[in-house]
């Protein structure tokens, strides 16, 4: 039988969060990032069984949206592993319009030629040390101008996250 406080806890991991953000906009240009750290490896996350989703996942239930989304092609993720393979930052993708519920994601209706990307997060103690500047140079390289397939992407900042604005 489960206990009250498990139950309390279970409740508090599914109650949806209001969260007052920045939308913007990116189209495919250039990197703007002159001299990014390298020290750091880019690698993708795009299928359920990848072992670094579970480490990347903030919580169970970010896990369950992120196996179903990325079985079914529509999330990715970018992940910074240092130099010992760690993961220090990340950055979500989503392809397709969410309608689940209360997946944590602003509702953004997107056509075939946009990407939403959501939590870009880089770990505490990595911040301010160029990690969000190399995922965004990986990011503006991974979607390069001169493709035929063009992009056009959209993200949100928190109000309160006054390094990334």
């Amino acid at each position: 039988m489960a206990s009250l406080a498990g139950l309390k806890n279970k409740l508090i991991e599914y109650k949806p969060k209001v969260q007052s953000a920045f939308v913007v906009y990116v189209t495919q240009r250039e990197s703007p990032i002159v001299d990014p750290d390298e020290s750091f490896t880019m690698v993708e996350v795009n299928t359920p069984d990848d072992p670094l989703l579970k480490r990347i996942c903030a919580t169970k239930m970010q896990y369950k949206f992120a196996q179903q989304a990325m079985a079914d092609g529509r999330w990715d993720c970018i992940v910074a592993l240092d130099p010992h393979g760690e993961p220090v930052g990340r950055i979500w993708e989503t392809f397709g319009t969410e309608r689940a519920p209360a997946n944590g994601l602003p509702r953004v209706r997107l056509a075939n030629d946009e990407f939403f990307m959501f939590d870009l997060f880089v770990e505490k103690e990595h911040r301010r040390g160029g990690v969000a500047f190399a995922m965004a140079d990986y990011f503006f390289k991974k979607y390069p101008p001169e493709t035929t397939d063009t992009k056009i992407g959209y993200g949100f900042i928190s109000y309160e996250n006054s390094p990334s604005i």
